[in-house]
């Protein structure tokens, strides 16, 4: 099986054998595009089309990727008037997905594992693979508005704090005492347990896009500058078993102490009393 980055790589370097339609049509390629926060992981342009193509190891989630593409349309129909179109890109894609993909405005297409190895066996550039890219546009302020989910960093009407808590109203009641968040316009909204920086103790909101599926909404990251200043609340949480370990960031060698634990809360009465609410 072929690594995502084995498949980008593949693509970026014969985008001529990879989309041979879409390279006949005049389509240049740029990889790694950054779009108000998000990061499109192949975007083609030419005068008046563009196609943002997310690339996926092995079969993708369909509804994951769907809602994951048709984000970033949003925000690409928020910033710019060219039309574009949506396209996932794996190892292999089975006629069903294609259908599947397509009943949501997606095409589905493949670049097999034997042809990504043989484009990888010629040899790759990393001329070819070019430079991350970020799209900038004259009126920011009016776009992040547009992008921008105010409904999960407000508090919404005649909600009570106070047990028995939730996920939700903790959240929100960490809102309401005034603990910074992720700006509204970004994805995946969180929101600090306390004053922090960096970041160490965070908070999803319930809707997240939780990817690895391990419902695990309390970020932690103990080698951070700032946790000797809150870790202590946070200690206890582990010593009343309140949480337990969900999964742990890997962002590769020389980034360890950026990586975030992420903890599934068992019992969030507990955790609301220990962090300060209750």
């Amino acid at each position: 099986m072929a690594t995502e980055w084995e498949l980008e790589c593949a693509l970026c370097a014969r985008f001529d054998l990879a989309l041979p339609d879409l390279h006949a049509q005049g389509f240049k390629l740029d990889r790694q595009v950054l779009l108000s926060g998000r990061r499109l992981d192949v975007l083609l342009q030419r005068p008046g089309h563009a196609w943002i193509i997310e690339l996926k190891q092995g079969s993708p989630n369909v509804a994951d990727t769907t809602a994951q593409l048709l984000d970033y349309e949003r925000c690409w129909k928020a910033h710019f008037p060219t039309p574009v179109s949506l396209m996932v890109m794996s190892h292999h894609a089975s006629e069903q997905k294609i259908e599947e993909f397509a009943s949501h405005g997606i095409k589905y297409r493949a670049l097999s594992v034997p042809r990504i190895f043989q484009i990888l066996s010629e040899g790759v550039s990393t001329a070819l693979l070019g430079e991350c890219k970020r799209l900038e546009t004259d009126d920011d302020g009016r776009i992040r508005y547009l992008l921008s989910n105010f409904a999960h960093t407000t508090v919404p009407a005649g909600m009570r704090f106070g047990p028995p808590w939730s996920h939700e109203s903790v959240f929100y009641a960490l809102i309401h005492a005034g603990m910074p968040h992720k700006a509204a316009w970004r994805k995946n909204i969180y929101v600090k347990l306390f004053e922090q920086k960096p970041n160490c103790a965070v908070l999803y909101h319930p809707e997240w896009d939780n990817k690895d599926k391990d419902r695990s909404p309390l970020h932690l990251n103990p080698w951070a500058r700032s946790w000797p200043a809150v870790g202590w609340h946070l200690e206890r949480l582990l010593d009343e078993e309140v949480m337990e370990l969900g999964n742990v960031d890997r962002k590769g060698r020389d980034r360890e102490r950026q990586n975030f634990e992420h903890y599934r809360i068992l019992d969030w009465d507990r955790f609301a009393e220990i962090i300060g609410l209750s």
